[in-house]
């Protein structure tokens, strides 16, 4: 038998160590999550599952951002820092009914404001638009209307005080010019404010008529995680029992 050296040993074993821990599953952080029955709950923008959840979440450690959202009630979002596979993290999301009244007083004080709170982002982005480039059309136009005003008025007095011919055929062309360019501007100014108060219109009555009612219930059943996070066992196929839950309307 040969001997082995000590240091050949101990690289052995450190080899041995170093197999050993890449042979075992990867661990993470435990991350419990509860709260509004039926939201939609996701970790890092990755689906995970529907309200309530089977089993508890392994997260890797590391900083991640958790977030849950309902057709008509106020998304929520929480950010945790998984530092240790000791560390487990109980979250519970509440989500709160959205309400009719302040979709409604938002689209009122800014068209599309009601929209973007009901999570209907690109409605209330347009509908947002075109209320401020109405109104911002709108006092541009106006603006150029007074400034073709005063120069209509100026056209005029050199009109009336003028006495060779040529004179009267000039300033009288730029009076009905700078009429026209006024007339113009104040009907532009005129479509741009109709344009606005529309927006207005359409959303408050969007917001209303279109408000997302809030159904509760523990929803359909969680997806399956992606690669990154784990729900821990595995779930019976066959499940038989009974759900219970609420609505809300209004």
């Amino acid at each position: 038998m040969i001997p082995t050296s000590r240091s050949m040993r101990g690289r052995m074993l450190l080899t041995t160590t170093v197999l050993l821990a890449l042979a075992l599953p990867a661990t993470g952080a435990t991350l419990v999550i509860t709260g509004s029955p039926g939201a939609q709950v996701t970790v890092d923008g990755q689906p995970v599952g529907t309200l309530p959840l089977d089993s508890p979440l392994t997260v890797t450690l590391g900083r991640h951002t958790v977030a849950a959202e309902r057709p008509g009630m106020v998304p929520m979002e929480r950010e945790i820092i998984a530092e240790s596979d000791l560390h487990t993290f109980r979250l519970h999301l509440r989500l709160t009914p959205l309400s009719r009244k302040s979709a409604v007083l938002r689209s009122v004080m800014l068209a599309g404001s009601g929209q973007r709170y009901e999570g209907r982002r690109t409605l209330g982005l347009a509908l947002t638009g075109v209320e401020v480039g109405g109104l911002l059309t709108a006092l541009l136009s106006d603006m150029f209307a007074q400034n073709y005003k005063d120069e209509y008025l100026l056209a005029l007095d050199d009109y009336e005080n003028a006495f060779v011919t040529a004179d009267l055929e000039y300033y009288k062309e730029l009076m009905n010019e700078k009429h026209d360019s006024m007339s113009s501007a104040l009907d532009l100014r005129n479509v741009a404010l109709a344009a606005a108060a529309g927006a207005v219109v359409v959303s408050v009555l969007d917001a209303w008529l279109r408000f997302p009612t809030a159904e509760m219930g523990p929803g359909p059943r969680p997806v399956p995680p992606s690669d990154q996070f784990s729900l821990g066992a595995s779930r019976p196929t066959d499940r038989s029992g009974f759900h219970l839950g609420w609505r809300l309307s209004f």
